[in-house]
């Protein structure tokens, strides 16, 4: 699962998206910045919320619920990335682990579902390894560019082709400044 990308656009490899289904665990550690966003379940696709970019969502004002989801890259011992779509409560989980940090660790998470139900909720498992300077250095220097992430959301979501009145390219340009103002 976490070793195949998502199919190309325009001759461009863009990340693997993992959703953890029921019975399964990833893990990886961190390696960069998370984009968070509103997203709406639709016909069986997810598509942001974009009551940020318009007076209105159409989406919104016919009743469709929106989630939040945090969606952060994540490096497999192999050295594979990936971006893992995380629910509001397992971020905040998150977020309160990496509060007690040191100065030179790499956060390492696991994240589950138990068997069962699809819907069953994730759980999240933090580690942190302390690394010196050096290796801490190269880790950052390793990082996924938040513009990565959002290339692909953008994709995932089929976007610029959702059209809210705007040109196409203006509305991908706006929803991608959203995206931006919420990383870390």
């Amino acid at each position: 699962m976490f070793m195949q990308q998502m199919p190309s656009r325009n001759g461009q490899n863009h990340l693997q998206l993992i959703r953890v289904k029921a019975g399964q665990k990833v893990a990886g550690l961190i390696c960069g910045e998370p984009v968070r966003a509103y997203v709406h379940y639709h016909k069986g696709k997810s598509l942001p919320c974009i009551s940020e970019l318009a007076d209105i969502c159409p989406l919104c004002e016919t009743g469709f619920a929106r989630r939040y989801y945090a969606y952060y890259p994540l490096r497999n011992n192999e050295g594979k990335t990936a971006f893992i779509e995380l629910t509001q409560t397992v971020e905040q989980q998150l977020q309160d682990h990496m509060e007690g940090a040191g100065p030179y660790t790499i956060p390492q998470i696991t994240v589950g579902r138990k068997a069962g139900k699809k819907n069953n909720p994730l759980s999240i498992d933090v580690k942190w390894h302390e690394v010196n300077p050096e290796k801490f250095r190269t880790w950052l220097e390793k990082l996924t560019p938040i513009e990565e992430i959002i290339r692909t959301l953008l994709i995932l979501w089929d976007l610029p082709k959702q059209r809210v009145g705007e040109e196409d390219a203006e509305y991908g340009d706006r929803l991608a400044t959203i995206l931006m103002d919420r990383i870390i």
